[in-house]
């Protein structure tokens, strides 16, 4: 047991018990592949394309992981609002390389919240 004694302005407390860290964990979110149903906690903001790799998934990329060539693509099943939203080089990514607009790009989206994908290929 550890005696602690912490001030706050002028008042001064102070308690004996276990010490507990005060660190805040960073926030997980929870991207779920379909339909391999496999799941990997990542830190929010990951881009899917870190997740899937990640999860031991293939994807495809034939850049590196900037957008040009729009091989990423996945179409999200579930938490499309939990991505980041798409920017504008993303939309032009997938207009000139005729990617459907359903799907994002798993280098250029990044996972806010619960997510759970596909791709064609898995």
């Amino acid at each position: 047991m550890a005696k602690v004694t912490t001030t706050q302005g002028p008042s001064k407390r102070s308690f004996e018990g276990p010490v507990r860290s005060r660190m805040i964990p960073a926030m997980e979110v929870e991207v779920r592949f379909m339909p391999s149903e496999k799941r990997v906690r990542v830190a929010r903001g990951t881009p899917l394309i870190e997740a899937a790799r990640e999860a031991g998934l293939p994807i495809a990329a034939g850049c590196d992981a900037n957008g040009l060539c729009a091989r990423c693509g996945v179409l999200v099943l579930d938490g499309r609002n939990a991505l980041s939203a798409e920017s504008d080089a993303e939309a032009v990514a997938k207009r000139v390389n005729r990617i459907d607009p359903e799907q994002r790009l798993a280098c250029m989206t990044s996972a806010a919240g619960d997510v759970t994908i596909t791709a064609t290929y898995w």
